[in-house]
């Protein structure tokens, strides 16, 4: 036992010598006996009414160091001059509060919920302090409390404008740009008639360096163009399939049954593990018995997939289904292949929707997606976690709307902070192109579009980094 005595400090044992002496003189004794207090903070929270969120904010407190912060800040377009306040501590102790980091004149907190603080203009660093009612002096502990907001908008990007003019684009019936392994490739189609220009990431800007490619094999007015597993898959006017492996040479698909008129081509999945064949997903035209039988009087088509060079139809599409302009997304999650179609033209009318499937026949319309419905073709990118969708307002206006989940739940994003503010930009429409490579930067370009303001087709490239990777 003698050895446990050793690690027994000197302030402990000279509190046992103030204990055995106040009990051995009893009430004759010159000592007061110690009680020991905590006031420390133990838990913060604030609350607005027209807020509810802020009661879910969760703030750390280091007792060390004598700080209390909230390490997610506040959201940026939160607009509040006071919120409520209160402090959870023990019995007994008194709460006093000061606004600003040195602030000297302290506020007693009832800490009933209704006191507050003003967050009003650039406040947001307060001194908390909490001491015993009945000796402020001798029991005290001071933290600084810290309300973190953001200081921007955390989607905020920064636009440069590396190249006034002079790239191989103009306003085309289609038009896209697809990226592979650090090289772009822009397809432009103009009646019948369909270009491609190749271009290296770091070459971009130097329009010299953009080459023309004359395309093998591929016929007529491209009006879709995808790229999955090592193979690029594509669709004229014509209503015809072609497939690649580089872009430039193109072989013309063989329906060998239940051959027909391709309307549209959604996208490729690739084969399963216990397949060979790859699923086109098209639509084509529905037939009168099939319409016969369709729940949508105003359906024309219906779904469609092809493996193997068969064609096999499934179940009537509805008249709000896209057929044209729309923008694809193809992902894989969870061992599952899913498209996403965002957008585009359903019997002359732009669509604001977003379709879903995983295998090419049930589709899952997503209502209330916030998608802005365009005429004109918009652009699918996806950077930093954040899916953006660049396209035209009916008003004319170049938007973005955004997801968070790939798809599932969309927002309209703030022009102001997502397109650049520069005159030169303007308000871009049809044939805007936004792209980026798989380089792992943040990087997003942007090029092209016919230019309300200027009445011109732009030939310039645009450049972005998300403000918060800058920092």
């Amino acid at each position: 036992m003698t050895r446990y005595y050793r690690y027994i400090t000197s302030s402990v044992l000279a509190l046992i010598a103030l204990w055995i002496g106040a009990t051995s003189c009893n009430s004759k004794s010159p000592y007061d006996p110690v009680e020991l207090q905590n006031v420390q903070l133990l838990e913060l929270k604030n609350n607005h009414k027209n807020h509810p969120e802020l009661t879910n904010t969760f703030f750390s407190i280091d007792h060390e160091r004598g700080v209390v912060y909230n390490a997610i800040a506040l959201d940026y377009y939160l607009k509040v001059d006071s919120v409520a306040i209160r402090l959870m501590f023990d019995e007994g102790h008194t709460a006093e509060i000061a606004e600003g980091e040195n602030g000297t004149t302290f506020k007693t907190l009832k800490n009933e919920g209704k006191d507050s603080i003003w967050l009003g203009a650039d406040n947001n660093k307060f001194r908390l302090r909490i001491h015993s009612t009945k000796d402020k002096n001798l029991y005290q502990k001071e933290y600084l409390l810290t309300i973190n907001r953001q200081a921007f908008d955390p989607q905020t990007l920064i636009w440069e404008r590396p190249l006034n003019a002079g790239l191989p684009i103009k306003n085309t019936d289609y038009a896209t740009m697809v990226t592979q392994n650090g090289i772009g490739y822009y397809f432009q189609t103009q009646g019948t008639t369909t270009k491609l220009y190749t271009v290296s990431e770091a070459s971009l800007a130097t329009p010299t360096t953009w080459q023309a490619k004359s395309l093998q094999g591929f016929t007529g007015g491209m009006n879709f163009v995808t790229y999955t597993e090592d193979t690029w898959y594509a669709s004229n006017t014509a209503g015809s399939l072609f497939q690649s492996t580089d872009g430039i040479t193109w072989k013309a698909m063989n329906i060998t049954e239940g051959k027909t008129q391709i309307i549209a081509l959604m996208g490729v999945f690739k084969p399963n593990k216990n397949d060979i064949d790859k699923t086109w997903v098209v639509l084509v035209n529905a037939t009168p018995e099939e319409l016969a039988v369709a729940p949508d009087p105003k359906s024309q088509y219906t779904f469609a997939t092809i493996k193997g060079g068969k064609l096999e139809r499934h179940s009537v599409a509805p008249s709000t289904f896209p057929t044209s302009k729309y923008s694809v997304l193809n992902i894989t999650a969870y061992n599952t292949q899913s498209i996403r179609l965002v957008g585009g033209v359903a019997m002359g009318k732009p669509s604001e929707s977003v379709w879903y499937t995983t295998n090419g026949f049930d589709w899952l319309h997503q209502i209330e997606t916030g998608i802005t419905p365009s005429e004109n073709k918009g652009s699918l990118v996806l950077k930093d976690k954040l899916l953006y969708y660049f396209t035209s307002s009916k008003t004319g206006y170049t938007q973005v709307d955004y997801s968070a989940n790939k798809g599932q739940i969309w927002s309209h994003g703030k022009v102001e902070v997502l397109l650049p503010s520069n005159k030169a930009f303007g308000q871009r429409v049809n044939g805007l192109q936004a792209y980026s490579f798989t380089s792992g930067n943040d990087v997003i370009y942007m090029m092209g579009g016919f230019n309300t303001i200027t009445g011109v087709f732009e030939t310039d490239l645009w450049r972005a980094t998300l403000k918060s990777s800058r920092r």
